[in-house]
């Protein structure tokens, strides 16, 4: 069971962490009980994923349900709270702003992360386009890939995704 001040927690720091309108807190408590309820993860879990999520995931244009979904992916996956949202921040955070290493890979595979307006893609629309551009690659040749784009720490997280699904 959770408590109310947990949920109520959760709730108002992700309003907060999304730039929502107060009056989007039932959605919210919508999109966080549907997280719990389809996934390995409880509330609690996905209150520490929020907390590194929420900030980067709103400059970089993703939708909180997109988000919420990928933490109930990676959730299942077992990986969970802190460094669920510590590798989604992570893979953000090198999408937004590439380092040399990661826009070399990106460049190589032919993988756009912004529209034709500058916009970033939701996180699953560049996954997606990842899993097809590597997809004849080898095993080896592949995690190199991903390796370079995302980095270590958020490795573990997107492989998750991309072999499960993120939420497009």
């Amino acid at each position: 069971a959770v408590d109310m001040e947990s949920a109520m927690g959760l709730i108002g720091g992700t309003i907060r962490g999304f730039n929502l309108a107060a009056t989007d807190a039932a959605h919210v408590a919508d999109v966080m009980a549907a997280t719990a309820n389809k996934s390995a993860v409880n509330i609690a879990q996905i209150e520490l994923s929020m907390k590194y999520i929420a900030p980067i995931a709103l400059s970089a244009g993703q939708s909180l349900e997109e988000m919420a979904a990928d933490i109930a992916i990676m959730g299942n996956a077992m990986i969970k709270g802190e460094q669920a949202g510590t590798s989604i921040r992570g893979a953000l955070v090198r999408l937004v702003d590439p380092p040399k290493e990661a826009a070399e890979a990106l460049n190589k595979l032919k993988v756009s992360v912004q529209d034709n307006q500058g916009k970033m893609l939701a996180l699953g629309t560049i996954l997606e386009q990842l899993r097809q551009k590597t997809k004849d690659l080898t095993e080896v040749q592949r995690n190199k890939a991903l390796s370079e784009v995302f980095g270590t720490e958020a490795l573990s997280g997107m492989l998750a995704l991309m072999n499960t699904g993120s939420a497009v």
